[in-house]
Order: structure tokens, then sequence, then C-alpha cells
């Protein structure tokens, strides 16, 4: 998976379809579930709707039959059968989610928080936020708080990171996930609760950081053991390099890199020592697209990290 955190889908394809063929030489089926899932993954991050429905089908049947929790496999193929507009697949595989959702709420939520965390780091946030969702719900009903509180921690990160296409492209699939699991008065109420109190912290997040004016040491703005994560890397008009990264209380920020080459993905971690950085305000378009609270410049560009 290193190839895929230094943003070579196509290599990390690669790694995995042999890592698949060396799991059915040797009969482990475990192993082969896990390969065919993070294909289907990676062909969901490539919008391979048909073909990432067929792998995550796959590793469902190779869950059963390990006797494996299988809930996020079901409830990916339903989703790529959904999004291919194969809505009489996706029902199949609604229909089944219903059934081991109802068998146990609470790892059913934790079953969504992790496919939640593994859609955030490919950058699928849209879909995150649909899975983290139903997550939520699945975690209030069984009164699971601390599962419940990172599930909050995440939706707050994955609604701040949201773009606008992102958010007009999946309006149906809220409504196709909203079906997995139908919640009591009391704990819907708790839940619009939970949302609300999100939607505070996102806009919170989203308010420009304060700094001193001028190039000022990173260590002012950002104490040292500070970490983002990537969401996203943009390439400018200008071939400027523009990384896209995300801190759960400074909010979404714009790295410019203008005379720099990076290979970087979704989910790295980016931390800045040892250099002076300027703050400026994101322009309209830039805060617009992807949330940007600030841009931040960096004197010395070697001294920007990216870890996996």
């Amino acid at each position: 998976m290193l190839a895929k955190l230094n943003g070579n889908l196509m290599n990390a394809r690669l790694h995995l379809s042999r890592a698949l063929h060396h799991a059915t030489l040797i009969d482990d089926v475990k192993s082969e579930m896990l390969a065919t899932n993070q294909l289907g993954l990676l062909a969901l991050a490539r919008n391979k709707w048909t073909r990432a429905a067929e792998l995550f089908e796959i590793a469902e049947r190779q869950a059963q039959a390990i006797k494996a929790s299988r809930l996020t496999y079901v409830v990916c193929a339903g989703m790529a059968r959904y999004l291919s507009d194969e809505k009489a697949l996706a029902a199949k595989h609604l229909s089944s989610a219903q059934e081991l959702v109802e068998e146990n709420l609470a790892q059913a939520g934790n079953d969504l928080l992790v496919l939640g965390e593994a859609l955030m780091a490919m950058d699928e946030v849209g879909l995150a936020i649909e899975v983290l969702d139903e997550g939520m719900e699945c975690a209030i009903e069984a009164k699971q708080a601390a599962l419940t509180e990172r599930l909050a921690e995440y939706l707050v990160l994955a609604n701040n990171a949201l773009t606008k296409s992102e958010a007009e492209q999946y309006i149906g699939l809220r409504q196709y996930l909203d079906d997995i699991n139908t919640v009591e008065q009391t704990s819907a109420d708790e839940f619009e609760e939970r949302m609300s109190g999100i939607e505070q912290q996102v806009e919170i997040m989203s308010q420009p950081i304060e700094a001193p004016d001028g190039w000022v040491n990173a260590e002012v703005v950002f104490p040292t053991s500070t970490k983002f994560t990537v969401l996203r890397q943009i390439i400018t008009s200008g071939n400027e390099v523009l990384i896209i990264g995300q801190h759960g209380n400074l909010g979404v920020v714009g790295f410019w890199l203008p005379d720099s080459e990076y290979n970087v993905s979704a989910g790295q971690n980016i931390t800045i020592a040892q250099t002076q950085v300027k703050l400026a305000d994101a322009p309209s378009e830039l805060r617009s697209e992807h949330n940007l609270s600030s841009l931040v410049a960096i004197k010395d560009c070697s001294k920007i990290s990216f870890s996996a």
C-alpha cells in the first residue's frame, strides 16, 4: 500500500493484484479477502463502479466463507451498484446490510467508522460522510458513547473537507444509505443534535488562521508537533503545486509550493519545521471549492515533510 500512499494508484493496483495472486496460491482466504477489498476501493476511487462492485461482492463471499465481518463489503458493493445505476442489485445489498446492522448495532457502527476512515484517506470525502452518518446512527442507538465521539470527530473533518462538487455528486446516495438503519425517535433527536454541533464546529474551523503579517517562524503558527493530513494535491494553471491539508483544530489550508514537485496522496501527514511561513486569506474561488481557511507559503520548501 506504500505505492497508494505515494499517490501511484496504478502501482498500488499492481502490488495488490500480486498479493491477491500469492494469497490464492497458498489458499489464504483472509488475505485474498483483504486484497480484493483494497482493489475494490482503488476501483471506487477511479470511478470504476461496476468493477468495484464485483470486487466487493467477491470480498463479501470470502468473508462469509471464513465467518468474518462483511458489512463494509456489502455496503461498498451496494454503493457501487447504486452509482453504476444498477438499482435492483443495490437494493439486494441494502437488504443484506440492514440485516447485518440489526444483528449488532455496536459492531456495525465500528465497521462503518473504519470504512469511513478508509474512504477519507482516499479523498472520497463525499462517500465517507454518507457512511459515517450511518455509523453515527448505529453508535447512538447502541449507546456507545466513545464510538459516537470518534464518529463525530471524523464527521467534523469530513464535512470540513467536503468540496462543492463532492456535495453535489452524491445527493441520491444519501437517501439510499439512510435506509441502512432505522432509528427510534429518541435516538433520532440525539443524532440531529449531534449533527447540529458538527455543523457549528465546521463553521469555526472554516475561519482564517490568525498569524502575524509577513514571514514568521513556522513554530509561531504551527507548534512543532502539528500534523496536517493531505486531502488532495492541485496543479494550478501556472504549473504550481497547491497541497490541500487538514488539521483537527486549524481547519483546511492550502500549502503553496510554486517551485517544487511532490508525489503525495490523500492520507499522508504533513509537518513543517525550521523554516518561515507566510499566511494569507485564500482567494474566493479556492475558498469556495476547497473550504480553505488560509493559504500558507513556505520560505524553504525542503522543510515540509510528508509521511504515511
